[in-house]
């Protein structure tokens, strides 16, 4: 009897923690065989060149966003990302730490990058950002900031003419401790992923644990700026990284250490249903929908 009680068990462990193992097993395997080691050099250019790597602060760029019909693109950028970096853990913040900037690029008229200009922004000596969004009807650009006195969601008023960002108003909440992507519903209304649950600033060995266990500790929130006070988790994905809007009813989040894509139906009250699962054969960052156009992953 004890041994049929022990089988028993044993049947019931491999039951709950296979799929678990197999899971892991596919996502971490891939980091393995993709480490920089395992690459083999291929250069099948005939010639190229590095644009704009003599820039000063126009690096570590994580998000861009495209406008094809101004024909420029705005990119957001940190050259202080080496030492602070509330994602990976990284904070080594010193008199030296470089703030990070957004970049206009015109890619059509003059092939010219420069950074925009702030204006009246009170916290321009402690902007580190991250994912933008811009809601083209209004020109209003939401940018996520890791910045020392806590992460945040900074709100500005595009003008490309003058190549610069008037400061709007700058978000905190609760529900987004660890902000990373933003899309925009319109009018104010937002999703935004928070990539962990165990931020690494407060438990760095919690916040490993949480990413390479796949455990769903990040979230996707629905905020309304007009009554922030309602905002709510409206899913919960393993580190949820890019977030965008295939048409008006399906949303996409991406999975960093679950590598693979969450699809959504969003709801009249812009709660989410879970749709569909796509594992993709490598950790997913941005996301991206071009009109007419495919998604494409980063």
């Amino acid at each position: 009897m004890a041994g049929l009680t022990k089988v028993a068990l044993y049947t019931l462990a491999l039951a709950v923690l296979g799929p678990w193992g197999w899971d892991r097993y596919l996502a971490l395997s891939e980091i393995v065989a993709n480490r920089p080691g395992s690459y083999t050099p291929i250069d099948a250019f005939k010639s190229h060149d590095i644009k704009f790597r003599d820039v000063r602060g126009f690096r570590n760029c994580e998000d861009v966003l495209l406008d094809e019909g101004l024909g420029v693109a705005i990119l957001s950028c940190d050259e202080g990302r080496d030492k602070w970096n509330t994602v990976m853990g990284a904070y080594h913040a010193d008199d030296t730490l470089e703030n990070g900037r957004l970049w206009l690029y015109d890619y059509v008229d003059t092939d010219a990058i420069q950074p925009l200009a702030f204006k009246n922004f009170p916290n321009e000596d402690d902007f580190h950002p991250l994912g933008l969004e811009l809601d083209k009807t209004t020109s209003t650009l939401y940018v996520v900031s890791h910045a020392q006195s806590g992460s945040c969601i900074e709100v500005f008023q595009l003008e490309v003419i003058s190549k610069s960002l008037t400061y709007v108003r700058t978000i905190r909440h609760p529900l987004l401790h660890a902000p990373n992507s933003i899309e925009t519903v319109g009018d104010g209304k937002l999703y935004v992923t928070n990539d962990h649950m165990f931020r690494s600033r407060v438990s760095p060995i919690m916040s490993k644990v949480e990413t390479f266990s796949g455990l769903p500790g990040g979230t996707v929130v629905y905020i309304d700026l007009a009554e922030p006070e309602a905002a709510r988790v409206v899913a919960r994905v393993p580190f949820a990284n890019g977030i965008a809007r295939l048409n008006s009813t399906i949303l996409a989040v991406a999975s960093t250490s679950k590598a693979g894509v969450y699809f959504y139906d969003e709801q009249p009250d812009h709660s989410l249903a879970f749709k569909s699962y796509v594992r993709t054969p490598a950790a997913v960052d941005n996301l991206s929908v071009r009109q007419g156009h495919p998604m494409r992953l980063n």
